[in-house]
């Protein structure tokens, strides 16, 4: 599975449950013993069963359904809207292969895993909203899925925002277009309301990794001289007032390197 290539693309894969994911207690087990944990997969249980009169004798899927109803809300609401919302809703003829209540919801939220619940008016409702990361320390954050998507929804934009940075020459009014162009964006983002914060300049931040400019990477071989380096740089962001989130920009002629620099929780900006 191209798990790099999630990270590298600011993705997030969605997939339907193992085969042998029949009840909450196969889930339970088969979490448990797997080392796997990824923030950058999303998945459910149960799936739906097999619609009786259609023929189809394969199982079902609903991640049409679900990435359907996650698009739909962007567009209508916003990326940044979505937070604090902990179900999504969609109508569906199919029934599903088992029931779940409130303590098999929070059993397999804890292990990164969404819940799918029939609800009244042929609605099918998934309630979780997680990622299957199973991290602890800062990087545990990054288990909610809509605050997992609105970070890469930020760090992909600047990323292909900025990628001019890496054909120009390394000098000041350079520079300077790299952080007006990312103070705009962000400004946005925080009118909109996707950042935290008492006023803009609490929500965001950039600086300049001064210590990368001009010299040679291991992964790049050797820069030509005048080639920026200012496409190193660092940009932290508040998502809530938990604090900062920052990453390291790396461009190079032929990609982006995204660089997580860590969560900052000792910086509140609630207080």
């Amino acid at each position: 599975m191209p798990f790099e290539l999630l990270r590298q693309r600011q993705a997030i894969l969605f997939v339907d449950p193992p085969a042998i994911w029949r009840s909450v207690a196969d889930v339970v087990r088969e979490r448990l013993l797997s080392e796997f944990s990824s923030p950058n997969v999303a998945t459910y249980f149960p799936r739906p069963a097999a619609i009786p009169g259609t023929g189809l004798n394969r199982t079902p899927s609903a991640l049409g359904a679900l990435i359907g109803r996650l698009v739909a809300d962007d567009a209508e609401l916003g990326i940044w809207r979505a937070r604090g919302h902990d179900a999504l809703g969609i109508r569906c003829r199919a029934t599903l292969a088992c029931a779940l209540d409130d303590h098999d919801g929070a059993v397999l939220r804890r292990l990164g895993v969404n819940s799918l619940r029939e609800r009244a008016g042929g609605i099918l409702q998934a309630t979780g909203l997680v990622t299957m990361d199973q991290s602890s320390g800062m990087d545990a954050e990054w288990s909610d899925l809509q605050l997992r998507r609105l970070g890469l929804f930020i760090i992909g934009s600047i990323a292909r925002g900025t990628r001019w940075a890496a054909f120009v020459e390394d000098d000041e009014q350079a520079w300077e277009d790299v952080r007006r162009q990312i103070a705009d964006f962000m400004g946005e983002l925080y009118a909109a309301g996707a950042l935290s914060g008492r006023c803009a300049n609490e929500a965001w931040y950039i600086t300049r990794n001064r210590e990368a400019s001009g010299t040679a990477r291991p992964d790049s071989g050797s820069r030509d001289e005048g080639v920026l380096g200012l496409g190193d740089f660092i940009v932290g962001f508040a998502l809530d007032a938990n604090g900062y989130i920052a990453f390291r920009f790396a461009h190079e002629r032929l990609d982006c390197r995204i660089h997580p620099v860590g969560w900052q929780p000792g910086i509140a900006l609630a207080s």
